[in-house]
């Protein structure tokens, strides 16, 4: 390719071209394959650059030494590029070939530990989802990256909701958002119930509390106008203001900006606990049988330790995945109990699997929970579960399934900061309990 073709690519990503220019830049797409792959190409290295590098790496689950760190911090890097790659060939076709007749406004990744529901027409792109005019994301949970086009992209924390009228303006129903856009051409109107229109900007949070009325905007990086519903004018805003809107009357500005957004999506850690291994665990009562592939027993409890207390930071998730069988021997629903426990400093926090009581379901017994538990599932028999816990919040989570999460069935909270630095596994007298999966996450930004 020639050195021209470089530069003209690089202005498109940056919105630095003119209308003009990029009219011919769409006309040479249909017709040069080499173009196509060489957008693709700068597109995949800025995404990687942007999600591995900018803000570091994470911490491992267990001492492994900076080489292994090293050696692995390389796959998620080609998982990053895979992705920009499948974005750039959906997004190709939409925004440069028409993308007002195609309806599809935006693309939506999420963190693995993300639920959600959308209102409104969407399509499955593999790992990703294309999102139509007018519908609605609501995001229970976790995190998602969104791209509206190649300069304007948001990255939002559940719980949090947005409606996308066009690839040019988005409503923010709830929540915490932050809006990213490159270039010059800052045409995104980004919209509240309290304020009518944020405009221009090109790095700034947007947080927005439905019950106080109140909405807040941090500017972290360039100008900005905001227009809060009652007022007829718009204030301007630079780097580091900070400023509040209740009932849509006029802003008062913070003295400093005291929330943080999150800049991409939250990245997980294994903690390898499989294949089972007899010298990883330590009997409590009982004689379980422990092989590779099961955990099985009746009347026994077997103690993993942690090498670090999970979550890995403050403000980090936590992501426990338990799947059971039916046991050889012996009932997992009794009038005992049969399950998995969390443990903090000898006290247990959280119980997942058939509690005491003659029910023959699921339940999630979280100690001095909010609501108060345990919560009984509609489950039963043999099943996976997931519990998602957040040491931000303090909220806890149970999810029918594995990953991607599927709509909580039970949701309660325990105090933020929590951490657990045991497992176990067991079954009362008159119980059994048989564990074929069992994997624990964590984020550590």
């Amino acid at each position: 390719m020639k050195r021209a073709d470089h530069h003209l690519v690089q202005q498109v990503l940056d919105g630095e071209i003119s209308r003009e220019g990029f009219d011919g830049f769409q006309r040479r797409l249909r017709q040069d394959p080499e173009l196509i792959k060489l957008y693709g190409s700068y597109a995949s290295l800025n995404h990687s650059l942007n999600e591995e590098l900018e803000d570091g790496q994470t911490d491992p689950l267990t001492a492994g030494g900076r080489q292994a760190m090293l050696r692995a911090w390389r796959i998620p890097l080609i998982i990053a590029a895979a992705l920009a790659i499948a974005f750039i060939a959906w997004s190709l076709p939409q925004w440069f070939y028409g993308s007002k007749n195609s309806g599809d406004v935006a693309i939506a990744s999420f963190s693995i530990d993300a639920a959600w529901r959308i209102d409104g027409p969407s399509k499955i792109l593999g790992g990703t989802t294309a999102l139509s005019t007018d519908s609605t994301l609501h995001l229970q949970a976790g995190r998602a990256s969104i791209s509206l086009k190649p300069s304007d992209s948001l990255v939002v924390e559940g719980p949090v909701s947005l409606r996308f009228p066009s690839e040019e303006s988005i409503e923010i129903l709830n929540g915490k958002c932050l809006v990213q856009q490159s270039g010059r051409n800052h045409s995104l109107v980004v919209s509240s119930p309290q304020f009518a229109k944020i405009t221009s900007g090109k790095r700034f949070g947007v947080f927005v509390d439905p019950e106080q009325k109140s909405d807040e905007v941090h500017i972290i990086d360039g100008n900005l106008q905001v227009q809060p519903r009652k007022e007829r004018s718009p204030t301007q805003l630079v780097k580091g203001d900070a400023v509040r809107s209740v009932d849509g009357a006029a802003t008062t500005r913070l003295p400093q900006q005291t929330r943080t957004f999150a800049n991409r999506l939250d990245r997980f850690n294994s903690l390898p606990l499989m294949p089972f291994r007899k010298s990883d665990w330590r009997a409590s009562y009982g004689n379980p049988s422990i092989t590779e592939t099961r955990i099985e027993g009746a009347n026994f409890a077997t103690i993993r330790k942690f090498q670090s207390p999970l979550p890995l930071k403050e403000n980090s998730v936590l992501l426990v995945t338990l799947q059971c069988a039916e046991p050889a021997t012996g009932k997992f629903h009794s009038d005992g109990w049969a399950g998995m426990s969390l443990f903090s400093q000898g006290t247990e926090m959280v119980f997942l699997g058939d509690p005491y009581g003659p029910g023959p379901s699921w339940g999630l017994d979280v100690k001095n929970a909010e609501p108060p538990s345990p919560r009984a599932t509609n489950t039963i028999g043999s099943a996976t579960m997931t519990i998602r816990y957040d040491s931000g919040t303090g909220s806890i989570s149970l999810h029918e399934g594995g990953l991607p999460l599927k709509p909580a069935i039970y949701s309660g909270k325990i105090a933020p900061g929590t951490r657990f630095d045991e497992l176990r596994l067991g079954a009362s007298a008159g119980a059994a309990l048989s564990v074929t999966s069992l994997q624990v996450r964590s984020s550590g930004e």
